[in-house]
């Protein structure tokens, strides 16, 4: 099985409003995340939450996932991070690592990074997808590492992790920029409302999927 550890307790302070709560039509930022695990089949998905818990959980539909509240969300994404850790499946075979701040990735790409994992040379461990020569998200974890995830300071980045194992990373090529579109400020997030707009139209125009 695979997990998703969704991590939404960032604090926004760049956007000036809850991420996770960007609206995206008739969903919001942290839904269309949740519904690109869902849609991919990942088994278990857990979502870190922060100082906007309860908004989030009046707003977002959380059944089917779990969900922790992160108590000091000023550590850093990394505290997050182990608290996902901590409440993973022990039967997991590896994890996603996934910044609810990255909407437009869609299905296919986490199906993409599943199947490099299971297909590719034993010794690799991480899998990033990358877009245009650009590293992105979500990544994608052997669950070997779990425990150097888990022992990282609070205030440590993962990318501490994945830069020391270099030579056990994949780069895993997809067709999709969405990988590299994160939101940060409110541009960003105009920026990524126009491409999600323009994605329904297309969607709907073809009747094909969205995935």
């Amino acid at each position: 099985m695979l997990s998703a550890l969704v991590l939404a307790a960032g604090q926004s302070e760049r956007m000036g409003r809850p991420k996770p709560l960007l609206p995206f039509g008739n969903q919001t930022c942290l839904s269309l995340v949740l519904d690109a695990c869902k849609g991919a089949g990942i088994e278990e998905i857990i979502v870190v939450l922060g100082s906007d818990e309860k908004e989030i959980r009046r707003e977002v539909d959380l059944k089917g996932v779990q969900w922790y509240r992160n108590m000091h969300p000023e550590r850093g994404q990394t505290s997050s991070l182990k608290i996902g850790l901590s409440n993973m499946d022990k039967e997991a075979e590896a994890f996603f690592i996934f910044p609810a701040d990255y909407p437009l990735v869609r299905p296919y790409v986490l199906k993409t990074l599943d199947a490099a994992y299971r297909s590719g040379e034993k010794w690799k461990r991480i899998f990033v997808p990358t877009f245009g020569g650009r590293r992105g998200h979500p990544v994608l974890i052997d669950k070997v590492l779990r425990p150097t995830f888990r022992a990282l300071g609070e205030e440590e980045p993962a990318h501490k992790v994945i830069r020391s194992q270099e030579a056990n990373v994949e780069m895993v090529k997809v067709r999709d920029p969405a990988v590299i579109l994160d939101i940060d400020t409110a541009l960003d997030y105009d920026r990524c409302l126009r491409i999600y707009v323009d994605r329904e139209k297309r969607a709907h125009s073809t009747g094909g999927p969205k995935g």
